[in-house]
């Protein structure tokens, strides 16, 4: 079953890539990593350097949220991505 969520009013300037926020701010930040086990070469460049993350989380305000697959991205072995959940999960 469907629910009905209300109205949301996008504009072209609240999404877009990581670099077009560069400079930019925003209250919340939704970071989408949408890749799957079977692009796991996309998902290694997307955090295969700190810079993409660090723009992400440096534009929220207030909220942060990554969305993703937690074990994909953890299988990569990436520094970034054992720092980001260091912080995430307060450990």
């Amino acid at each position: 079953m469907k629910k009905y969520l209300g109205k949301i009013n996008f504009n072209k300037a609240n999404v877009g890539t990581v670099h077009t926020f560069q400079g930019k701010e925003a209250a919340v930040v939704y970071l989408v990593l949408g890749a799957s086990t079977e692009e796991t070469g996309a998902a290694s460049w997307a955090v295969s350097e700190p810079n993409l993350m660090n723009v992400a989380a440096t534009r929220a305000k207030k909220e942060f949220y990554i969305i993703g697959d937690k074990k994909l991205y953890q299988s990569i072995g990436a520094e970034v991505v054992d720092k980001t959940l260091e912080v995430f999960e307060g450990e």
